[in-house]
């Protein structure tokens, strides 16, 4: 197995914002295992407020937290020039049809099932950033 095969996401960068600190956790040593570098977020707004200093080039967000949620993230994030053309993954723990088609009118590029595994975050990721590349 190749180097890109075990560590698909070298050199990649992510702002992972989730509210559950296990699940935070998880989920960056699962992408830093796949060699992205993690910055983490406990809500929305203090991922907004990191976006400037972390330059991620690919953000996870999970749907349903306090205060802010994804979807209120998600339309800041599209609504701000700056950071409007970043690729953002929904993370959810609800398989619902139409839970997936609200992300992605609400501008996420891609939807993750929590739990996950290591194909299904692949997967993800990289129709993420295919939307995101082909759209530029």
């Amino acid at each position: 197995m190749s180097t890109t095969e075990r560590r698909p996401f070298a050199g990649l960068t992510l702002l992972l914002v989730d509210d559950h600190d296990d699940m935070r956790s998880a989920t960056a040593f699962l992408f830093e295992a796949l060699g992205a570098s993690v910055v983490m977020a406990a809500s929305g707004a203090e991922a907004l407020e990191r976006l400037p200093d972390a330059a991620p080039q690919l953000i996870l967000c999970d749907l349903r937290m306090p205060e802010m949620d994804g979807f209120q993230f998600v339309r800041r994030l599209r609504d701000t020039p700056e950071w409007a053309g970043l690729p953002v993954v929904a993370l959810s723990a609800y398989r619902d049809v139409a839970i997936e088609a609200h992300a992605r009118s609400a501008g996420f590029d891609a939807h993750l099932m929590k739990p996950f595994n290591t194909p299904a975050v692949v997967a993800a990721v990289r129709e993420a950033m295919a939307r995101y590349s082909s759209s530029s």
